[in-house]
């Protein structure tokens, strides 16, 4: 008898029932799409043939495959997520599953002092950037080595990622 061949297709990821209300309900939320838009906007300004092939390759998944659904309409990352913490902390690491070539958005959120915690650390560039509550970064997450450093215990940060896996 041959070996049992899997196909691998595009699809949207399964939630438990908890989950997948408390998703909809972020999405929904005015604050989380005007980011959305943002992050589409300066994504579409600094790297306007990126965006375009995103768009592009997203079209042509979606009509290969209708049952994928795009979480925001105004935004061409095909992915997200909530880290709602409270206290968000990434250890330096590569996104080895995100698209190659591609960028992700990282927003982050709360109430933190920046100047004493929650820099973002770029490890292969050197750098340590002052990553106030607030700002969008946008980085080749599945090529550069990145993390961010801890905040107090008092303190609270989320972040908002999205990305092309």
């Amino acid at each position: 008898m041959p070996p049992l061949i899997y196909a691998q297709v595009p699809g949207n990821l399964a939630n438990s029932a908890q989950h997948t209300r408390a998703f909809q309900q972020l999405i929904q939320t005015r604050a989380f799409r005007w980011i959305t838009g943002h992050k589409n906007t300066l994504f579409s300004f600094y790297a306007p043939r990126l965006h375009d092939h995103y768009r592009v390759m997203l079209n042509q998944i979606h009509e290969a495959y209708p049952h994928c659904h795009q979480i925001f309409d105004n935004s061409i990352w095909p992915a997200v997520t909530f880290n709602l913490g409270p206290s968000a902390v990434t250890k330096l690491h590569v996104d080895g599953e995100n698209y190659a070539p591609g960028w992700c958005a990282v927003t982050s959120l709360g109430q933190y002092n920046p100047t004493k915690g929650r820099h973002f650390v770029l490890f292969d560039l050197k750098l340590i950037v002052k990553f106030l509550p607030g700002p969008t970064i946008l980085i080749p997450s599945s090529t550069l080595l990145h993390g961010n450093t801890a905040i107090w215990p008092h303190e609270r940060r989320y972040s908002f990622t999205q990305y092309a896996a």
